[in-house]
């Protein structure tokens, strides 16, 4: 049985009121899906309580026929993302081994994986995250989820903070680590020109309902968006 991630009748909110609306969504391990939305739309929050930190009014998330677990998710969050007092190797060793203290040989192993997909990187490995450009921080964090090697990927904003170089030279290779991990990946993201050509799936929220849940196929980039779905 192929294991999902699912979200059932689920409703979210903040100080009364309600932000997530009874939303019921299937995830697949072998699909990447975009979830857009006008600004406070639940987007973010919609991710929040699937990795558990924000607890819901009703319904549930739920990992095949369990509740999910964080065992079986990787959560890139839009801030907070990094460890600052500690160096680069170190924030992606977290996400490598779940702890900062490594061997050689894991050290080589995240070195090699920064040196093919962010080469950008290689030369930060010592630098404490609080010393790097907001871009580069986003990048620890972003190779640090995708290090961490669980099921399904939630990454909020994965392009917060990039300048345009960073991201030609950094997005066509997150592309195909994405695509080429048979990973369930959910997208939070406004840039959706860069982000809609790699999604099997759009999900489009508004105030806190599902306005549209399909394919990407056929759907052009933002104008089309906006036009039937906003």
């Amino acid at each position: 049985m192929t294991c999902q991630l699912r979200t059932e009748n689920l409703c979210v909110g903040y100080g009364g009121q309600a932000v997530i609306d009874a939303i019921s969504l299937t995830f697949s391990p072998d699909e990447i899906t975009l979830v857009i939305g006008p600004n406070g739309a639940g987007k973010s929050t919609l991710l929040k309580a699937m990795v558990g930190e924000i607890k819901p009014w009703f319904g549930s998330v739920n990992y095949s026929d369990h509740q999910a677990g964080l065992e079986h998710l990787a959560y890139l969050p839009q801030a907070d993302n990094v460890f600052l007092q500690k160096t680069v190797l170190k924030n992606l060793m977290v996400g490598k081994e779940g702890r900062f203290r490594s061997t050689s040989r894991e050290r080589e192993t995240v070195e090699r994986f920064v040196e093919k997909n962010f080469p950008i990187l290689m030369d930060k490995l010592f630098t404490p995250a609080h010393r790097l450009s907001g871009g580069l921080m986003q990048m620890t964090a972003l190779a640090r989820t995708i290090l961490m090697d669980r099921l399904f990927m939630l990454l909020d904003e994965p392009t917060r903070g990039l300048s345009e170089r960073q991201l030609n030279e950094i997005f066509p290779m997150v592309r195909k680590l994405l695509r080429n991990r048979d990973k369930g990946v959910i997208i939070v993201e406004h840039k959706i020109d860069l982000t809609l050509p790699i999604c099997d799936r759009l999900v489009v929220l508004r105030g806190g309902k599902v306005s549209f849940d399909g394919p990407t196929k056929g759907i052009q980039g933002l104008r089309d968006v906006k036009e039937y779905y906003f």
